[in-house]
């Protein structure tokens, strides 16, 4: 008889029901708690039996990743290392030993048993505890298919992703409030309050507590969440993401480039506290690059109708660029759109309003946003 020893909970649920082992030599196994079967071994309040399967260290990372289910790890693990484990009383180790096709057959969980599937309840307990609202993010890259880590690179621009797409999320929603364009205010939205186990997690804690109504950020993550809600369905992300066209969608369609380019599966949970459950949203690695190719063949994704008023002060006839001098947000520059105005005529100290595109980037690297315009037609003032 054979031992493996306890690593991690990966589904718990009035104990671990589903979890990582190791054995001496560090072979990685999956251990899935099954229902007494006396051909499995005698009853026993004391004893619980588990199906233990040793597995590959990348078909656990794409387990965790939530990229297949629970029944394709145990369906796919080579018959040599194919157990029944058990354990007497606390969960250190098991006593493992090889197990007939015919019982093993009869143990396999059902399909559909997917991680991100899983509610977040810690979530929800974190809301509370903290009185505010709290983001997890989930990243599970390359370097982390045999022990938890992530290159600081890869990290870095994580963060610069999703806090991008929540800025341009809180800006959407100042608007709609305000029923006109108004800057985010300056400073952070979320901070980093803690590092979780298990895969790379990374929980955040919105920078301003809550009011009375709440906190400001709670209408703003589901702007967030109704992108990455449709992932499994590239043909809907698109007709969404042409209706909900500006620098959000723009900004979507950047972060999953970066997750496809660096191979990095990714889900996050958040709750506040008046939230009645989590709300979890993942893009799986096979969903990536249909949403990249069908977001890839919208045109002007990120180009959002802007309306600008100042004094006309500089143009270049022949590269189309111009720059105007306005109250709200000072001396702005664009170049002229596809098929837009001759610059002709204009007058240099004349007050236009200029009707552009506006198109936000964010260089994930360092998170600095750049806003690019581009003159669709004007109008003097």
């Amino acid at each position: 008889m054979n031992k493996v020893w306890y690593e991690r909970t990966l589904f718990y649920y009035d104990g671990p029901q589903v979890f990582e082992a190791r054995d001496e030599i560090g072979g990685h196994y999956v251990a899935m708690m099954v229902a007494e079967d006396e051909r499995l071994g005698p009853a026993s309040n004391e004893v619980d039996y588990f199906l233990v399967a040793g597995v590959k260290p990348q078909v656990l990372r794409e387990f965790r990743a939530g990229n297949i289910d629970l029944r394709k790890v145990f369906h796919e693990a080579p018959q040599h290392l194919r157990y029944v484990g058990t354990h007497c009383g606390a969960l250190d180790e098991l006593e493992v030993e090889p197990l007939q096709e015919r019982l093993w057959q009869d143990h396999l969980p059902g399909e559909g048993f997917y991680l991100d599937e899983v509610p977040e309840e810690d979530i929800l307990c974190e809301a509370h505890v903290r009185e505010n609202l709290v983001l997890e993010l989930t990243a599970l890259p390359l370097e982390a298919t045999t022990e938890h880590r992530i290159h600081v690179e890869s990290m870095v621009a994580l963060l610069h992703g999703v806090n991008s797409m929540l800025r341009h999320a809180y800006r959407h929603v100042l608007r709609e409030q305000s029923g006109r364009d108004t800057k985010v205010r300056p400073g952070a939205l979320m901070d980093v309050v803690g590092l979780a186990p298990g895969s790379v997690r990374v929980l955040l804690e919105a920078s301003s507590r809550p009011d009375l109504v709440g906190s400001e950020l709670e209408p703003v993550i589901p702007r967030m969440d109704a992108f990455f809600e449709l992932a499994r369905n590239p043909d809907q992300t698109a007709a969404f993401a042409w209706e909900h066209r500006g620098p959000l969608a723009g900004a979507y369609l950047q972060f999953l480039r970066f997750l496809e380019a660096n191979d990095i599966g990714f889900r996050y949970s958040w709750a506040a506290p008046t939230s009645e459950g989590v709300t979890t949203r993942v893009v799986h690695g096979y969903q990536r690059a249909p949403l990249i190719e069908a977001l890839s063949e919208i045109d002007k994704l990120a180009l959002e109708p802007t309306v600008l008023e100042g004094e006309f002060d500089r143009f270049n006839r022949s590269t189309g660029l111009w720059g105007l001098s306005t109250a709200a947000a000072g001396n702005l520059s664009g170049r002229i759109a596809d098929g837009g105005p001759t610059l002709e005529g204009l007058q240099v100290g004349g007050s236009y309003r200029f009707h552009c595109d506006a198109e936000m980037e964010t260089e994930l690297a360092t998170g600095k946003e750049t806003q690019r315009l581009y003159l669709r037609r004007y109008e003097p003032l």
